[in-house]
C-alpha cells in the first residue's frame, strides 16, 4: 500500500516528464531515424504502462478509498487500467527493445541489408504490428471472467464485486504459459544472443578503429567510435531492462509451477510483496533511459540543451 500511496504518483510523474523530453528531442528533424523512432515508441509505451493505472491507484490508495468496498461501476475500469492495458503496453515495450537490438545488430554487422530494410516506413509497420500483437495477447484474459452486482443488507447497503470464472485452471494456465514463453523467455533469450553478437562486433570494430587511428585515418576512426558508443548505449538500456525483468520471469515461473503442480512454493503474502517490489523496479527503470541517453549520446544531449536549456 505505501508504494501505491506515495511512490507511484512520484514515479509516474517523473516518467512522464523524462519521456516527454525523450519524445520531443528524438522527434526533432535532425534526430529522426528508424532507431530513434523505436526509442520514441518505447518511451510512449513505458509512460502509458505507469500512467494508465495511476488515476485509479491514486483514488483507491493515495486517497485511501481502498478501505471501502470497490464500487461496482469501477470494477471493469479497475481491472482494465490496473491489469490489462498496462500489460499490453509493457508487452509492446518488451518487443520494441528486442526489435531495437535486432535493428542495431543488422546496422552494425550487415550494413547493406540495413540500408534496404531498416527504413522509416518499415519501422512504422513493425511498431504498429507490435501494438496489435500486444493487444491480442491480452484477449484471453479479457474474456475469462465477468462481474456480478450483489447487495448485502446489514446496517447499510454496500456494493462489492465478485469474479465468476469458468475453467479457471485451463484458461489461466494457457495464458501464463503463453505469456512467460512469448513475453519473457523468448525476448530475454533473443536480447542475450543479440547483445552477445553485438559485443563481439564492437570488439572487432574497436580493433579496426585502432588500426585506422594508426594509419592517420581519423575521420573513419571517429565514425567507428561513435557507432561503438551508440552500441554501448544500447547495451546499457538492455542491461537495465534485463535486470528488472529477470525477477519477474522467476516469479511468473514459480506461479506457473504452483498452478500446474497444485503446490505452494511461496506464501500468498510473500508473493504479493514480491510482485509489488518487482513492479516498483520496473516503473523505476522507465525514467532511467532518459539519463542514459543524456550521458551516452552527445547528439541527444546537445539537442536537449538547445531545446530546453539554452537562453
Amino acid at each position: 500500500i505505501p508504494m501505491y500511496k506515495y511512490l507511484l504518483p512520484v514515479i509516474v510523474l517523473l516518467t512522464f516528464v523524462t519521456n516527454l523530453f525523450v519524445c520531443v528531442v528524438l522527434t526533432t528533424k535532425q534526430m529522426r531515424n528508424p532507431t530513434n523512432m523505436l526509442l520514441v515508441a518505447m518511451a510512449i509505451s513505458d509512460t502509458l504502462t505507469g500512467l494508465i493505472p495511476a488515476p485509479i491507484s491514486i483514488y483507491l490508495y493515495t486517497m485511501e478509498y481502498h478501505k471501502d468496498y470497490v464500487p461496482y461501476n469501477l470494477c471493469y475500469c479497475k481491472e482494465m487500467t490496473e491489469t490489462h492495458l498496462p500489460t499490453v503496453f509493457h508487452t509492446a515495450s518488451i518487443w520494441l527493445i528486442v526489435v531495437l537490438s535486432l535493428q542495431r545488430y543488422i546496422c552494425v554487422c550487415h550494413h547493406q541489408l540495413a540500408i534496404r530494410i531498416c527504413t522509416m516506413k518499415n519501422c512504422r509497420r513493425v511498431i504498429v504490428g507490435i501494438y496489435i500483437c500486444a493487444f491480442l495477447s491480452q484477449v484471453l484474459r479479457l474474456v475469462h471472467h465477468h462481474y456480478h452486482h450483489h447487495y448485502h443488507y446489514h446496517y447499510q447497503q454496500h456494493h462489492h464485486w465478485q469474479r465468476h470464472l469458468y475453467n479457471v485452471s485451463l484458461v489461466l494456465g494457457l495464458y501464463w504459459w503463453f505469456r512467460v514463453v512469448t513475453v519473457n523467455f523468448i525476448p530475454c533469450t533473443l536480447l542475450t544472443i543479440l547483445n552477445a553478437l553485438l559485443f563481439l562486433a564492437m570488439k572487432k570494430a574497436q580493433k579496426r578503429r585502432e588500426i585506422l587511428f594508426k594509419q592517420n585515418r581519423r575521420t573513419e576512426s571517429k565514425r567507428l567510435a561513435e557507432n561503438n558508443l551508440a552500441t554501448l548505449m544500447l547495451f546499457t538500456v538492455v542491461g537495465v531492462f534485463l535486470a528488472v525483468e529477470f525477477p519477474l520471469v522467476v516469479l511468473m515461473a514459480t506461479l506457473i509451477y504452483e498452478n500446474t503442480a497444485n503446490e505452494d512454493l511461496i506464501a500468498t503474502e510473500t508473493r504479493s510483496i514480491a510482485a509489488s517490489l518487482i513492479n516498483l523496479l520496473i516503473l523505476l527503470s522507465y525514467p532511467v533511459n532518459f539519463f542514459i541517453y543524456c550521458g551516452m549520446s552527445k547528439q541527444f544531449r546537445e539537442t536537449f540543451v538547445k531545446l530546453f536549456l539554452s537562453g
